[in-house]
């Protein structure tokens, strides 16, 4: 048995094609009696077999550009999700900050009511 690999150059997408690996078998050539039809026959299993190697590269690209999409969409959700946060953290920072004003606003009128008292207190001593 002859032992034929067949490996492909790099494609203009950088993928490489998988090793294919396949056995020949050894043909007695005296008894078969024609050379030319054993060397069309190894020329016929070749092209199958390089044509069965670019389908499989066809496949594999194929199956990259569905995981590349695939991963698009994850991310486009991804973003949505992180803006739509961004949008709810906006909000609720702003309506801390007018709650925290109110009760800054508040504690300056008890403040001034306790003055007063304190005022009303010491004139009510007097």
């Amino acid at each position: 048995m002859n032992d034929n690999t067949l490996t492909s150059l790099e494609t203009d997408t950088s993928v490489e094609f998988q090793q294919i690996s396949f056995d020949i078998p050894e043909v007695d050539l005296q008894t078969s009696g024609d050379i030319e039809s054993s060397q069309v026959f190894y020329s016929q299993l070749l092209k199958i077999s390089e044509d069965s190697a670019l389908q499989k590269n066809e496949d594999f690209k194929c199956e990259k550009l569905f995981q590349n999409f695939a991963q698009k969409e994850q991310i486009e959700k991804l973003e949505t999700a992180l803006f739509d946060s961004n949008t709810k953290c906006i909000k609720l920072e702003s309506m801390l900050s007018t709650k925290l004003s109110n009760i800054e606003e508040l504690n300056a009128r008890l403040d001034d009511t306790l003055e007063t008292l304190e005022e009303t207190h010491e004139n009510a001593k007097q």
